[in-house]
């Protein structure tokens, strides 16, 4: 922003505001929540079972967080737009967000922007967001990133821990695409959105709990803290396969112990996305005895 002058970075800012004004209205319905949740395959009962939820000291059953990202993707779209104005040749690149406070059925979100990294005439811009819970509390940080080219997969020299395959009836079709975008109140695309995408990640992390769990015979419960996502290439509506590696060790809290994980998400062999994220589980899990 600093090549800017004080008056388009003033045109400019107000713009974004008008943005985010518009995405602070919307609330989803409890339809909407179900169909959204089945869009990103995402099963956990933290989201909708009101007693397994407070055990992880949430007061009632939270938005599942890809929600917010598939609104953080929007928003930065949205965004794009009027960035290209001043560098044509910019393009989404990743987001990372965290969740700091759980949203809840019928709160709206309040959001901000923070700050600014990198440059816009640079190539490689990123955007720092705020989302306050009823515009009280932060209850979202989230960067979106912005650059030139499509960034490439990175190799870590690591064991697969866990891999899932998203095929036949749990393949993603285009009605999950259509119930994605009407959770966000955005018109209905053919294309996947890259959050879409790396929701499958946390999707599949829970079913490597439940695993954990059968094999250990516990009954530990899961959240996610922290996604720091990388948009590779577009995917479209089929099957899909997720790779889960060990990022680094856990660490203990009064919540409870969080994994660092990384997750790619492949489809017909190529990556379309990764994504490391830390999980919070209610117990301590080995996570490498499912590893042969």
């Amino acid at each position: 922003m600093e090549y800017l002058s004080k008056e388009e970075k003033t045109t400019l800012e107000n713009r974004l505001n008008e943005e985010l004004d518009y995405f602070g209205n919307i609330t989803p319905t409890e339809d909407e929540r179900v169909d959204f949740r089945r869009s990103v395959r995402d099963n956990n009962q933290v989201h909708a079972d009101i007693e397994i939820a407070k055990k992880l000291n949430f007061e009632n059953t939270p938005i599942v967080g890809t929600f917010y990202s598939a609104l953080g993707e929007k928003i930065s779209n949205n965004f794009l737009e009027a960035f290209r104005e001043y560098n044509s040749q910019l393009i989404q690149t990743g987001q990372k967000i965290e969740f700091v406070r759980a949203m809840y059925p019928g709160d709206k979100a309040t959001w901000e922007i923070e700050g600014y990294g990198g440059s816009l005439r640079d190539n490689n811009f990123n955007v720092d967001l705020s989302a306050k819970r009823n515009g009280k509390k932060q209850a979202i940080k989230l960067t979106t990133k912005f650059g030139i080219q499509e960034p490439l997969d990175i190799n870590l020299d690591r064991k697969i821990l866990y891999t899932h395959q998203f095929s036949n009836e749990d393949s993603i079709s285009p009605k999950d695409i259509s119930n994605f975008y009407k959770g966000i109140r955005n018109d209905s695309l053919k294309e996947m959105a890259n959050s879409q995408v790396t929701a499958l990640a946390p999707a599949t992390l829970l079913g490597f709990l439940t695993k954990l769990n059968e094999k250990h015979d516990t009954d530990y419960i899961g959240a996610n803290q922290i996604m720091d996502s990388t948009f590779i290439s577009q995917a479209h509506p089929g099957n899909f396969e997720v790779e889960i590696y060990k990022l680094a060790e856990e660490t203990k809290s009064r919540k409870g112990y969080s994994f660092p994980f990384h997750a790619k998400i492949k489809q017909d062999g190529e990556i379309k996305a990764y994504t490391n994220i830390n999980c919070l589980s209610s117990g301590l899990l080995d996570i490498e005895s499912l590893y042969d």
